[in-house]
């Protein structure tokens, strides 16, 4: 058995998580834990710079479960990232790994990739003031997740006209759709 075994045996399991975040203006490596760790040559940032992570989901049926990462406001660099255009995060690498420690904190191992996909989106919260602080929320979807549910990308006459008052571009789609016309090519049409 290896050292991360025999801890898993144990019951009590300390873990930290990287997150690798690849930005247009450079990657950011951020730790769930108090303090900074260097690991595979870079320096992750840690004491609230990786402030929680949702529920990561795994199933034998091919789901796209998307995480949620919540960042720490307090990092200027984190900041000035969420705050950027969506083309500097959109659709670039996501990383998530765990990385089990022994009961007094020492490493065991090497850390294990939970998780990888793209950046979707950023949330920010600025708060009330008074009970709730400000947050940033960045999801992150599976690869490809748009390419294999193509079907979500399409519209009907009603969604277009509930977003778009008076639009009515969509209303023949459906009768379009149903009786499908052969083109004439061009070289039937010339005489």
């Amino acid at each position: 058995m290896s050292a991360v075994d025999d801890q898993l045996a144990t019951g009590f399991v300390p873990m930290a998580y990287f997150a690798e975040f690849d930005f247009v203006g450079g990657e950011i490596r951020l730790t769930s834990w108090g303090a900074n760790i260097t690991w595979g040559g870079y320096t992750w940032i840690g004491l609230g710079a990786l402030v929680g992570i949702s529920k990561v989901a795994t199933s034998e049926r091919p789901q796209y479960p998307a995480i949620d990462f919540s960042l720490g406001v307090g990092n200027p660099t984190i900041l000035s990232f969420a705050r950027g255009n969506v083309g500097n995060y959109r659709g670039r690498d996501a990383n998530l790994y765990r990385y089990i420690l022994s009961n007094d904190n020492a490493y065991l191992g090497d850390p294990e990739l939970v998780w990888a996909g793209e950046m979707s989106q950023v949330r920010i919260d600025t708060g009330n003031g008074v009970d709730k602080g400000a947050s940033i929320s960045l999801r992150c979807e599976q690869r490809g997740r748009a390419q294999r549910n193509s079907q979500s990308l399409r519209l009907v006459s009603a969604q277009q006209e509930e977003r778009f008052p008076g639009d009515t571009a969509l209303r023949r789609k459906e009768e379009l759709i149903a009786k499908p016309q052969l083109w004439l090519s061009k070289k039937f049409q010339t005489v």
